[in-house]
């Protein structure tokens, strides 16, 4: 179950490179500014072992005792190389096949028209003549004002899983990017390109990252830049993990959302606002989306299982009542908005 606050706070910081500094950080240097709230000095340091793989290489993480944001200590050299193939970030949905039929395109794009919250009774009818499946919440576009017609592109889209999904629900403009794109599309209403973030180019409606910005260095230059290419009255869709919620703060060190040394940065919720703030952003709404992996995975890193055993024997480290348990916990923490996960959705301010 996903909860919902709107947020708008501001706040007078001054931004830091966030580049220059964690790759000029030594292991003991104390001069530290938080990269979300700017606080400078505060900090606890975590030692954090690579879990994914179960390589056991610890990384150093700071926790801004302002905001309780982490932050890596220092960017590892060879960063691409905990990227190896099996790395779970590019896994694609199976999407349904697309719409091939006028009138079948015609009813798809009426009943995704109804589920993004703008009613008509063809949108009525079709939603209950045939019932949506599409694994994601449309909740997530519904925040940022999506229509089946708006220009939407996915920064960090992998194999474009689920661009493909919206193609099949009438979507019309869509677009994604990503480094390690396995292929290249160049369809009528969906392309999809290779390049980072700073490669982005173009007018767009929503502009969505699931999970992306906390492997980029650059977090600041990166949500600025996507800002830019924002239309009048759009959106960016950031999917993030949160740091300080009642995951971490039940296992440390073992909350699998650091993810070390990918997760270079993860911010809390407060962190995340005044970062927001300080870039001069407005954030319109938080939706807690966050599961119950948040608590059986990490459960099972505290016991020493890397992601890839935990997968190879189905997470039968936990029994039947526990993942209940874990369940109704994830429910719990979305509601008390200490998930460790959520949505942000951001525009740029209005003139005047």
């Amino acid at each position: 179950m996903l909860y919902c606050i709107n947020q708008s706070q501001k706040s007078g910081f001054e931004l830091v490179n966030d580049t220059e500094q964690t790759r000029g950080a030594a292991a003991g240097d104390h001069r530290f500014q938080c990269r979300f709230c700017g606080t400078v000095g505060a900090f606890e340091t975590l030692q954090v072992p690579e879990m994914y793989f179960g390589t056991g290489e610890s990384f150093s993480y700071r926790q801004c005792q302002a905001c309780a944001s982490l932050v890596i200590a220092q960017f590892p050299d060879n960063l691409a190389s905990y990227y190896p193939s099996g790395y779970g970030g590019h896994v694609g949905l199976v999407a349904a096949p697309a719409p091939t039929t006028r009138w079948r395109r015609h009813l798809l794009q009426a009943r995704s028209q109804w589920l993004l919250g703008h009613r008509t009774l063809t949108g009525w009818v079709a939603a209950h003549l045939k019932p949506d499946h599409a694994p994601y919440p449309w909740v997530w576009l519904r925040a940022a004002g999506a229509q089946v017609s708006s220009r939407l592109l996915d920064v960090g889209c992998g194999s474009g899983g689920l661009l493909r999904e919206l193609q099949a629900a009438g979507f019309d403009h869509l677009s994604g990017i990503d480094a390690f794109a396995p292929v290249l599309i160049d369809e009528p209403n969906l392309k999809i390109s290779r390049g980072d973030a700073m490669d982005a180019r173009g007018a767009h409606d929503i502009i969505m990252m699931h999970h992306s910005l906390e492997h980029m260095e650059d977090a600041s230059a990166v949500l600025l830049h996507l800002a830019s290419l924002l239309r009048k009255d759009g959106a960016l869709l950031i999917r993030i993990p949160v740091a300080a919620g009642m995951a971490q703060q039940m296992y440390g060190a073992h909350w699998y959302q650091i993810d070390a040394p990918r997760h270079l940065a993860i911010p809390s919720l407060a962190g995340m606002r005044a970062f927001i703030s300080r870039l001069g952003l407005h954030l319109d709404g938080v939706l807690f989306d966050s599961t119950a992996s948040q608590f059986y995975v990490s459960e099972g890193y505290s016991l020493g299982l890397s992601m890839k055993a935990q997968q190879a024997q189905h997470f039968d480290h936990v029994g039947d009542e526990q993942m209940k348990s874990f369940e109704r916990l994830a429910e719990d923490a979305n509601r008390l908005q200490t998930g460790d996960q959520a949505t942000f959705i951001i525009r740029r301010p209005r003139a005047g």
